[in-house]
């Protein structure tokens, strides 16, 4: 038998089906977990505005965020114009990939405006640093995404 024009125009299209075929049942079979950034997320969607505010005031306070290694420990360091005592809020560590690692703590800054929080309590891979507080009644946020080795 004869391999013509025919069988090709028959041939390339079913290889083509197979393929896409093959590719999706594979996508759809993976065996990795995939989870959602967070459970209710279109109602944080219709919130983002309020958040932009948030970050607005904390920049009007002109807050200074870092979040540095010194020894063993993490230290959140949060300036700005305010007193350090003045603050309540808290310090979220959101972990993207695993939502068993996200912790939440209190923010307690001492004089120079810090707050440890031990290495111990991270695994290794990326977080992202979430700050909010309240200051005076100003409701203030601020993130930034780091990467734990």
């Amino acid at each position: 038998m004869r391999f013509t024009w025919g069988h090709a125009a028959v041939a390339i299209p079913v290889t083509i089906v197979v393929v896409f075929t093959t590719v999706l049942i594979l996508s759809m079979a993976d065996k990795r977990k995939t989870e959602l950034v967070t459970e209710d997320y279109y109602a944080k969607e219709i919130q983002f505005q309020d958040q932009l505010d948030r970050v607005k005031n904390a920049l009007t306070l002109q807050t200074d965020f870092t979040w540095t290694k010194e020894g063993d420990s993490w230290v959140l360091g949060l300036k700005g114009d305010f007193d350090f005592q003045e603050i309540q809020g808290t310090l979220t560590l959101y972990r993207p990939s695993d939502s068993k690692l996200d912790f939440e703590l209190p923010i307690v800054l001492d004089e120079q405006y810090k707050q440890r929080v031990s290495s111990s309590k991270f695994a290794r891979g990326k977080y992202q640093v979430q700050v909010f507080w309240t200051v005076e009644g100003t409701e203030c946020y601020l993130e930034k995404n780091i990467f734990i080795q």
